[in-house]
């Protein structure tokens, strides 16, 4: 797979011109936004079906009518994102000063701090019971346009976000 913001053409019968890129680029960070757990939930079950579409004549189409839609979901998400984007933040942070320290720097200190206390990342942290249980969420909006942009992803044939082991 190629870099996030790549402009290889993988196939030539695919037209890859610079607002396509940056359709591919502005989703995949909305997907890496994200927090990983959910996106893996939702996304290894979507890819495995959509394989039979890797190689169909047809899938450059598919990838921009999936662009298209995901477009529309992410205008109607747009609060949720942020909440989702916070929160992904927040816990990346976590992780780092878990493992790495704040290395005495008081900088850093208040940052870890910030970090431990965000209430996102409480509210989208891991969930023992799942996706679906998560409150104040349009799940099947939110299920959608991770699908959808997993889905183009796919079609490109340029990139999976690494948290996807399909």
């Amino acid at each position: 797979m190629l870099a996030l913001d790549s402009p290889a053409v993988i196939d030539a019968s695919t037209f890859v011109d610079p607002e396509l890129i940056e359709r591919r680029i502005r989703h995949r960070r909305i997907l890496q936004n994200i927090p990983g757990w959910i996106v893996k939930e939702l996304t290894e079950p979507a890819l495995a079906a959509a394989a039979p579409l890797r190689a169909h004549p047809e899938r450059a189409a598919m990838e921009t009518h999936l662009r298209d839609v995901a477009d529309r979901l992410a205008g109607q998400l747009r609060m949720t994102l942020e909440a989702l984007t916070t929160a992904t933040m927040a816990l990346a942070a976590q992780q780092l000063y878990a493992t790495a320290g704040d290395q005495g720097v008081e900088f850093l200190q208040a940052d870890r701090e910030r970090a431990t206390v965000e209430p996102m990342a409480g509210k989208y942290g891991a969930s023992g019971q799942g996706f679906c249980s998560l409150p104040d969420l349009d799940h099947d909006a939110l299920a959608a346009l991770i699908t959808t942009t997993a889905w183009a992803d796919e079609l490109a044939g340029d990139y999976r976000d690494p948290r996807i082991n399909v």
